[in-house]
């Protein structure tokens, strides 16, 4: 009798071994067309040298575009992310819905400040997020989500990420 509750607690286990494995989140398959582009700079228009604009694509290759930047004017430089790290934005784009978002977020209230695009495709699928002087936490979770991945001087940032007066939205 002790032998087949030792089987039987020996089963269980192996079960909830398996079970633990089989649940476990599994890496996201990134699409050979996927590429995302991200900019932040001035709604009057992006120039060259006061946009920060990265490039990530299915591969991993990371591409940063010359910015004066407030840390100074940063040359072009590339960059190469892992298949895990390219899977992980994929997933924030997936997470954050952005194939449902809005094309256009602004405030028509503020005339000047800073603007930020989301240019994606992934799976056939493409689309295009612009944010001018807003705050769209959707929008700056998938920033946030390739800043983690990038130098500190090259982030994408916007003023209104840090500044509550800013006119705010979830989606």
């Amino acid at each position: 009798m002790p032998n087949m509750l030792a089987t039987a607690i020996a089963l269980l286990f192996f079960c909830l071994g398996l079970f633990t494995v089989a649940s476990a989140e599994q890496p996201t398959t990134v699409p050979g067309d996927f590429r995302i582009e991200l900019t932040t700079g001035s709604v009057h228009g992006f120039l060259a040298d006061e946009t920060n604009r990265i490039t990530v694509d299915a591969s991993g290759k990371v591409t940063m575009g010359a910015w004066d930047s407030p840390y100074g004017k940063l040359p072009a430089d590339h960059l190469t992310l892992g298949p895990g790290e390219v899977g992980a934005i994929l997933s924030a784009l997936d997470k954050a819905r952005f194939w449902e978002l809005k094309d256009d977020y602004s405030d028509p209230r503020i005339a000047g400040g800073d603007a930020s695009t989301i240019s994606a495709v992934a799976g056939g699928r493409s689309k295009s997020v612009r944010v001018e002087n807003m705050r769209v936490r959707d929008f700056d979770a998938i920033l946030d989500a390739v800043n983690k991945y990038l130098p500190t001087e090259r982030w994408l940032l916007h003023r209104a990420m840090f500044d509550d007066q800013f006119q705010q939205a979830d989606r």
